[in-house]
C-alpha cells in the first residue's frame, strides 16, 4: 500500500496504481481542496481500474488533530498551518494513524510512505505509529527527516542524477529525492527505465490528465470561455502532445485569432491521431485560407470520400474551386450541397461564384441577397427600377471605392429614367461623380443628405435596369473624366513610356509585391511613377525605388487627384486597385495583376476584364509567384515603349 501525503498533482499516486505487481493500494492525502478535487476527477477518467486502486482523501495531516490553515499556494513549501486550540476554524489537521484506523482491511499490506510536501515531514511521520518498509522524500538542505529515519534504522539512498530512475547510491546529505529501506531491506539494482526516465506508468497518467484537462477545455469552448478554454488544451498537449481533442480544438481558437499556420499544424497532427473527417474538412479550409490550393484540394477529396454527402464538405470544396479560377465546378458544388442542406451556400457566394463563370444576369440577380450595408437609414422607399417620373432618387454606394468606380457606368441610366439624381459616396470618389451626365448633386458619406423620394444601392442597380445581358455589362469609355478646370498632370515628352503604378489595394485583398513592379524600371525607355496612395505607399522608399520611381500618388488627396496624374500616363500597371479602375473608367490602357482568389468583378479564364475594354489581366502562377506574369507585363511594355519610341 503507497500513502501518498500531500499528494499534489498525483503523479506518484497513479504510477503506483500502474505498477506491475497489480496487488497495490494508494491513498493520495491531499490538503488543498481545488487539488483533491482535480486529482479525484483524473482518476475518475483513468478507468474503473485506476478508480478501485486509488482513494484521494482531502485531509491535512499532522502529528495530532488541531485547528490548522491550508494555504492554496505553497508557502515556504508549505501548505499546512497547525493552530492553537482555542482557535476555531474550518479545517483540522489529522493524523496517518487515524486514517489508516478507519481502514483496517489495509492493516495487513506492507506501507511505502511517499511524503509529498516539504516542511511538514516531521509532523507527518510523528502521526505514524506503524513502521513504513519505505518511505519517499524530498531532502533540503537542513532538513530532519533524513536523520530521523536513520535514527530509526533506515538505510537512506539517492538517485545520482536527480531522476528517480537507474541505480542508486547512498546518500550523504545531498539535496533531491532520497528513498529511505527499513531494516532487511535492499534496494533494487535498478529504479525506473533508465534509458527513458518517462515510465510507462508515467505516460499512462500523463495521457488520463490530458483527457481531463481537453475535456475540461472543451467545456469552457462551448461555453464561450476561450482564453479558459485555449489554457486547458495547452496544459493537455503539455502533458501528452498526441491528445486530438486538445489538438483538435485548439486548432479552431488559433484559426479564431488568425494564427492559420499553427491551426493547419494541430489539425494535421489531430488527424495523424485518430481524428475523424470534421477534422480534414478544417485542415482543408484552412489551407484554402493560406493559399496552399493544391494540399486543400487532397484534403478535400479525402473527407469527400469518407463523408460524399456532407454539405459542408461540398461548400469548402466549392470555395476552393472557385479560387482556383474553375466557378463553374463551384456552382456544382454548391448546388450538390444545398441539395443536401438547403441554406449551406451563403448567397453572396452564389453571387460571386456565378458572376466568375461568366453568368452576369444570374449572378448579380444572387447580389441583392448579399448582407446589408452598414449606411444611415433614409426616410424613403426602396426604387424597384420603375420610371421615376421627375421624382428624386438617392443612389447610394456601399462604402468600397472600387465597386463606386466600376458601377458608376449606371449611374447616367438611372437619371434616363426621368428624376433627378443624387448621389452619396465615398468622400475621394465625390468629385469625379459630380461630372456624370443627369447627376443633380453629390454628397459625400457624412454630409447632410438633401429629402428625396426613393433610394437605392448602386450595387443594385444593374440588376434593377435589367442592363446586364448574361455576359457582358456596357463597356462604353471613357465614362469618368477630370472635374472640369482640374488639369491633366502632364510629363516631359521625351519618347518614353510613363507607366503607373500600384501594388495594393483594400487592405483584405493580397497586394502584389512592389519589387515586382520595380522590375519595369530596368528597361531605360520607361518611366515609372506611382500611383498609390495611402499607408502602403511609404514601400517606395522602403524596397528603395524612390530614385528612379516618381512618387505622385502619396500628393493625390482623392481620386481626383489620381485621375489628373493618369490622364497624362501612357499605361497603367496595379494590382485589383481603385487606380485600376479609375484608369479602366477613363479608358486608358490598364493592366492589372490578379492573385488567387481574386473578387466577383474578374470572370475566370479570361485575359481581359467583361467590364473594361481596355484592360489586360495578367494571373498569379499557381504556385504563389509572379515571375511569369510580371515577364510577360514587361515584354509586353517592352514592345509598347519601341512603338511609342518610333512614333
Amino acid at each position: 500500500m503507497e500513502v501518498g501525503a500531500g499528494a499534489g498533482n498525483g503523479a506518484h499516486a497513479l504510477d503506483a496504481a500502474a505498477h506491475p505487481a497489480g496487488d497495490v493500494r494508494v491513498l493520495a492525502v491531499e490538503a488543498r481542496p481545488a487539488e483533491a478535487a482535480l486529482l479525484a476527477d483524473i482518476v475518475a477518467d483513468a478507468g474503473a481500474g485506476t478508480e478501485q486502486t486509488v482513494e484521494v482523501i482531502r485531509a491535512a495531516l499532522s502529528d495530532r488533530p488541531a485547528p490548522a490553515v491550508v494555504a492554496t499556494r505553497q508557502r515556504a513549501g508549505r501548505t499546512v498551518f497547525p493552530l492553537p486550540e482555542w482557535v476555531r476554524g474550518g479545517n483540522r489537521t489529522t493524523t496517518l494513524d487515524a486514517l489508516l484506523a478507519e481502514r483496517p482491511d489495509l492493516s495487513w499490506r506492507r506501507l511505502v510512505l511517499h511524503l509529498g510536501g516539504t516542511g511538514t515531514e516531521a509532523e507527518i511521520l510523528a502521526g505514524l505509529t506503524a513502521d513504513p518498509a519505505i518511505v519517499a522524500f524530498e531532502h533540503r538542505e537542513g532538513a530532519a527527516t533524513a536523520a530521523r529515519l536513520t535514527a530509526a534504522g533506515y538505510r537512506l539512498f539517492r538517485f545520482p542524477d536527480g531522476v528517480v530512475a537507474g541505480p542508486v547510491a547512498p546518500f550523504a546529505g545531498q539535496p533531491g529525492p532520497v528513498l529511505a529501506l527499513a531494516r532487511g531491506l535492499e534496494p533494487a539494482r535498478l529504479y525506473g527505465d533508465v534509458g527513458d526516465p518517462t515510465s510507462p506508468a508515467a505516460m499512462v497518467r500523463a495521457a488520463a490528465e490530458a483527457r481531463h484537462l481537453a475535456a475540461e477545455g472543451t467545456r469552457a469552448l462551448v461555453s464561450g470561455r476561450f482564453n479558459e478554454a485555449g489554457a486547458r488544451f495547452a496544459e493537455a498537449l503539455a502533458m501528452d502532445p498526441d491528445n486530438a481533442e486538445a489538438l483538435a480544438n485548439l486548432a479552431g481558437l488559433l484559426r479564431r485569432i488568425g494564427r492559420r499556420d499553427a491551426a493547419a499544424a494541430c489539425w494535421s497532427r489531430a488527424l495523424a491521431n485518430g481524428a475523424g473527417p470534421a477534422v480534414r474538412t478544417n485542415l482543408a479550409n484552412v489551407l484554402r485560407e493560406l493559399g496552399y490550393l493544391f494540399a486543400a484540394e487532397g484534403e478535400f477529396a479525402r473527407a469527400l470520400e469518407a463523408e460524399p454527402a456532407d454539405a459542408g464538405i461540398l461548400y469548402g470544396f466549392g470555395l476552393l474551386e472557385r479560387e482556383r479560377g474553375r466557378s463553374r465546378e463551384a456552382v456544382t458544388l454548391f448546388e450538390r450541397a444545398e441539395q443536401l442542406a438547403p441554406g449551406t451556400v451563403p448567397r453572396r457566394e452564389w453571387a460571386a461564384a456565378l458572376l466568375k463563370s461568366g453568368n452576369l444576369a444570374r449572378g448579380m440577380a444572387e447580389m441583392a441577397h448579399r448582407p446589408a450595408a452598414p449606411l444611415p437609414p433614409v426616410e424613403a422607399p426602396a426604387w424597384d427600377g420603375g420610371r421615376l417620373d421627375a421624382r428624386t432618387i438617392l443612389v447610394r454606394d456601399e462604402g468600397d471605392a472600387i465597386d463606386t468606380l466600376m458601377l458608376a457606368r449606371f449611374i447616367p441610366q438611372v437619371a434616363r429614367q426621368g428624376g433627378l439624381v443624387v448621389v452619396e459616396c465615398v468622400p475621394e470618389a465625390a468629385p469625379l461623380l459630380a461630372g456624370l451626365p443627369g447627376v443633380e448633386q453629390v454628397v459625400p458619406r457624412g454630409q447632410t443628405l438633401p429629402p428625396v423620394d426613393v433610394a437605392v444601392n448602386l450595387l443594385d442597380v444593374p440588376r434593377l435596369l435589367g442592363t446586364t445581358s448574361r455576359t457582358t455589362p456596357p463597356r462604353d469609355v471613357p465614362y469618368l473624366r477630370l472635374p472640369e478646370g482640374m488639369p491633366a498632370h502632364l510629363t516631359a515628352k521625351d519618347g518614353r513610356l510613363r507607366v503607373g503604378i500600384a501594388w495594393s489595394g483594400r487592405p483584405t485583398d493580397s497586394a502584389v509585391p512592389l519589387g515586382a513592379l520595380l522590375r519595369l524600371a530596368a528597361d531605360p525607355r520607361i518611366v515609372l511613377v506611382s500611383l498609390q496612395r495611402g499607408p502602403r505607399a511609404a514601400d517606395l522608399a522602403a524596397n528603395g525605388g524612390d530614385p528612379f520611381v516618381a512618387d505622385l500618388g502619396k500628393d493625390c488627396a482623392d481620386l481626383a487627384g489620381s485621375a489628373a496624374v493618369i490622364a497624362g500616363l501612357d499605361l497603367v500597371v496595379a494590382a485589383d486597385t481603385a487606380e485600376a479602375h479609375l484608369a479602366g473608367a477613363m479608358g486608358k490602357p490598364v493592366w492589372v495583376l490578379l492573385p488567387h482568389g481574386c473578387d466577383w468583378r474578374w470572370v475566370d479564364g479570361r485575359d481581359d476584364s467583361v467590364w473594361y475594354p481596355t484592360m489586360r489581366v495578367f494571373r498569379q502562377s499557381m504556385d504563389g509567384t509572379w515571375s511569369a506574369a510580371m515577364a510577360r507585363v514587361a515584354e509586353a511594355a517592352g514592345a509598347m515603349a519601341a512603338g511609342k519610341s518610333r512614333a
